[in-house]
């Protein structure tokens, strides 16, 4: 009997010591582009964003970006510097280790593509 209380009691702890962690979205980690851009970056390795949680950012992709934030699909990317360009919202789905940005009000081909690493 006590063998069954103690078995009982020991998955119990089990299933309630595990927790799934809540800090972060879909978004959190690094992800490299799968574009082959000619830029004037002089960082000689792939280009990437990294999105870490809560809303912030490093990137060799958008060099400008501080920070972003979610709402729905929409993933805005808050830049410093230029007066012009303050922020830019793209829709963004993911598949698997894949995501795409479209970005919003664009007229030609304004998709970009990235892998988890």
């Amino acid at each position: 009997m006590k063998l069954k209380i103690t078995l009982v009691l020991l998955l119990v702890s089990f299933a309630f010591g595990c927790k799934k962690e809540t800090n972060g979205d879909a978004l959190t980690g690094k992800w490299r582009t799968t574009e082959i851009l000619f830029t004037s970056n002089s960082n000689s390795g792939p280009l990437y964003i990294q999105f870490i949680w809560p809303g912030n950012v490093q990137s060799t992709f958008f060099t400008e970006c501080i920070g972003y934030n979610i709402s729905g699909k929409n993933l805005t990317l808050k830049f410093n510097g230029a007066a012009d360009l303050t922020q830019a919202t793209y829709t963004y789905t993911i598949k698997q280790d894949t995501l795409k940005l479209n970005q919003n009000n664009c007229t030609s081909n304004c998709s970009l593509t990235f892998v988890k690493e």
